[in-house]
């Protein structure tokens, strides 16, 4: 009956569409849809068995079938209907639909780190398949599961190399034809680049094929000849913090951090070096000096002798300080200095000596180019309990009252910072 009803409707469609047709054409089309209905019902098996995706069919019915591209027809039942009737029925579509969707896909650079999650959805369906409907055949689903995630992997995995080899030789080229604008040094080294070279010039997904030869130009011309007149004579003209000299002794750190530096830049310099070429060499055997000067001076400071050096040259630097000139006095003013000095150290200080140390006033202006305040200086010579001997300043200030006329009393401050001198030397 259901056969009759396709034909019939089918008849009556061709009536509507076409209007009035010659009877012989109109039998022709009915006879053609019932040979073609009546030949798919005569070769369907009357028992109710799956089917195993060859046309097969087994003597009893389950609700199991392969992953394969299925049959069409199993003891009467479609394979929408064996999908339909598993308990997994949601899963089994799912992940059928979502293999054909991944095998183009897993090897397309566009899709390179963004199928991830619909692997893990696959695997998903795979297993909650196996969870729902044991008897579901899944071995077909995980094989191509597994296929097309290999597949995708080993896809990534060249497309990483081949994105880093575009950063590679953009960085080498972009240099090569700004004649080093941005610099001529490179993060990537020689070796990274002539190991992906070859692949990535025939690479037919390579970005930046065309820039190989702007790239091998840098690498074995531009960055090795830079190297030889312009790195390498400045770093042998650099400061050498040579050991004999005295500043160089006083301040041990700074020398072992100039070297460290020097030592750091002919690292940079020789990554992307082409190994072999003369400039190599050179780099090397700089490094190496460095190297020995650094440690000359981390002995020193180890071994002891900094500390004694030191205080061998404060010993001599300290006999050295004399009691400043003496340009003028004023008695009133040395009064005031003493005051001040001995109010500030409230330990007790025995006051040696007293100067003033200028001879006219010094006018402070303020941004209006208006004056503010005038000042002097004295120097104040004392003596701590200790039975050492330091020098400090007092300024003695008069404000600016207008009109050209000053404020007819004095302002005394102290300037704290002291200055050792040897108790023999106050009177020099």
């Amino acid at each position: 009956m259901k056969n009759l009803t396709i034909t019939t409707i089918a008849a009556l469609a061709l009536t509507t569409s076409y209007g009035q047709i010659g009877g012989g054409l109109l039998n022709k089309a009915k006879d053609k849809a019932n040979k073609t209905v009546d030949k798919a019902t005569s070769t369907t098996p009357s028992s109710g068995g799956s089917s195993s995706g060859s046309g097969s069919s087994s003597g009893s019915s389950t609700s199991g079938s392969s992953s394969g591209s299925g049959s069409t027809t199993t003891g009467g039942n479609s394979r929408y209907q064996q999908i339909q009737a598993s308990p997994a029925s949601y899963e089994i579509g799912n992940v059928e639909s979502l293999l054909k969707e991944l095998k183009p896909k897993s090897t397309e650079k566009r899709y390179k780190g963004y199928l991830d999650g619909d692997f893990d959805k696959a695997q998903g369906y795979i297993d909650k398949i196996k969870t729902k409907d044991p008897n579901w055949k899944v071995d077909d689903y995980q094989k191509e599961l597994n296929d097309l995630k290999a597949q995708y992997d080993g896809n990534s995995a060249m497309l990483d190399k081949e994105n880093q080899m575009n950063w590679i030789v953009m960085d080498a080229a972009g240099r090569a034809t700004s004649n080093f604008r941005d610099g001529a040094y490179s993060k990537y080294s020689y070796a990274d680049y002539i190991a992906g070279r070859d692949a990535y010039a025939a690479s037919p997904t390579a970005d930046y094929p065309k820039m190989i030869p702007d790239a091998d130009r840098y690498y074995n011309e531009m960055y090795p000849k830079y190297m030889d007149e312009n790195f390498i004579p400045e770093m042998k003209k650099t400061y050498m913090y040579d050991f004999n000299e005295e500043r160089n002794k006083l301040d041990p750190d700074a020398a072992i951090r100039g070297m460290k530096e020097n030592i750091a830049k002919i690292d940079k310099a020789l990554i992307p070096l082409k190994p072999g070429v003369p400039a190599e060499a050179q780099l090397k055997t700089l490094r190496t000096t460095f190297e020995g000067i650094q440690k000359q001076y981390e002995d020193f400071k180890s071994s002891g002798e900094f500390v004694k050096f030191k205080a061998k040259w404060d010993a001599e630097q300290l006999a050295k300080v004399r009691f400043p000139k003496v340009a003028s006095s004023n008695p009133t003013w040395e009064a005031a200095a003493k005051r001040e000095v001995t109010g500030y150290y409230t330990s007790g200080v025995t006051i040696q000596r007293v100067g003033v140390m200028t001879s006219a006033w010094q006018i402070k202006k303020n941004d209006y180019d208006l004056p503010v305040y005038r000042y002097q200086w004295m120097t104040v010579a004392f003596k701590k309990s200790d039975g050492k001997c330091y020098m400090v300043d007092v300024f003695v200030q008069q404000d600016y009252a207008g009109g050209g006329t000053w404020n007819s009393g004095y302002k005394y401050s102290l300037d704290a910072r002291e200055k050792e001198i040897l108790c023999e030397n106050v009177s020099k």
